[in-house]
């Protein structure tokens, strides 16, 4: 599961495709995991954009905690 937070002062800047393609990148290289699941607040817009450019996959929508959460998964190549 993937978790990324970019601090306040640094968003928009194109950071986050980059930042997250690099870590699943070395996550696959070196390990044996198979796919990488991100879970998004259905309201994050910008999540949800950055996630799809990096390559995941929208799943079916889930709950995290007994919130609702977008569902994105990235599968090993």
């Amino acid at each position: 599961m993937i978790s990324v937070s970019i601090a306040p002062n640094m968003r928009g800047k194109k950071f986050g495709v980059p930042l997250i393609e690099e870590g699943c990148r070395r996550c696959f290289g070196e390990t044996n995991v198979q796919r990488i699941d991100a879970y998004i607040k259905p309201e994050n817009e910008a999540s949800k954009v950055v996630f799809a450019k990096a390559g995941f996959m929208e799943s079916d929508p889930s709950e995290i905690h007994g919130n609702p959460a977008l569902h994105f998964i990235l599968k090993r190549t």
